[in-house]
């Protein structure tokens, strides 16, 4: 943390920046501490493990300057791999390990589109008005549940905002040779599975929980089928990932 202070410190008379420093090592807490202490206005949610566009931020202006109320925003990202990925696995990996676009244009996304949590943005007070973000999700969440910016968004959407995709906002996110891992790869699906039964928690009374999950397994399944065709040599892992996020559903209902 002292290194971190040290290179605020450099930059603070070139820029307006200020260290702020929480000792529970949570994601979401720390975002919230940052939104006690940020001026109203656009904030801008990067991570520590990406490279961005030179006119991201004034994408992000921009975009705001036209939609200035009833919007939150996100933009693309591709990857920089310290290992190119096993192609077979491509299927099993999460988005933020594989990249993702819209289009060359400015728009609004789909309901239930989520951006990731290292590239996107919202307006101070919005985030505050739903309360900032849930310990419970996220890196360092007691749950193990992934899901800090997927969860804010769902409830942004409730109080009406819209996510609109901004495509000059690029980042590049780093990934290591670790997260492409079969390991991994299973231990990040069952933390998802952590996050969805989570979600049906907070849904459906104890008693429909185990059919809510079922359903949404099956719904999985059948996207999961549209989207991507499955190497017979990965039976057994297919079936492991399924597993996985079965587990973690069931842990938290």
């Amino acid at each position: 943390m002292a290194e971190l202070e040290g290179v605020t410190l450099e930059f603070c008379e070139l820029l307006p920046i200020k260290y702020r420093y929480t000792s529970e090592a949570n994601k979401s807490l720390a975002l919230n501490l940052g939104l006690q202490h940020a001026p109203d206005g656009l904030v801008i949610l990067l991570d520590d493990d990406i490279r961005i566009a030179t006119d991201l931020v004034s994408a992000y202006r921009a975009a705001m300057m036209e939609t200035p109320c009833g919007a939150y925003f996100g933009g693309p990202f591709a990857i920089d791999y310290e290992v190119v990925p096993d192609a077979t696995l491509l299927p099993y990996m999460t988005g933020s390990t594989k990249g993702w676009t819209l289009a060359n244009e400015d728009q609004w996304v789909a309901r239930g589109t989520h951006f990731l949590g290292f590239n996107w943005a919202a307006l101070r007070s919005d985030l505050l008005a739903i309360g900032g973000f849930d310990p419970n999700h996220g890196p360092g969440s007691p749950t193990g549940a992934t899901g800090q910016e997927s969860d804010a968004q769902r409830r942004l959407a409730a109080r009406g905002l819209r996510g609109r995709y901004v495509w000059r906002a690029k980042a590049w996110h780093r990934v290591t040779e670790v997260q492409i891992t079969p390991d991994w790869i299973l231990s990040r699906r069952r933390r998802a599975g952590v996050e969805l039964g989570q979600i049906i928690s907070a849904r459906y009374p104890r008693w429909a929980r185990r059919i809510a999950l079922g359903v949404a397994l099956v719904l999985l399944r059948l996207r999961f089928r549209r989207r991507n065709q499955c190497s017979p040599t990965l039976k057994s892992f297919h079936q492991n990932w399924w597993t996985a996020c079965k587990e973690g559903a069931r842990s938290v209902m």
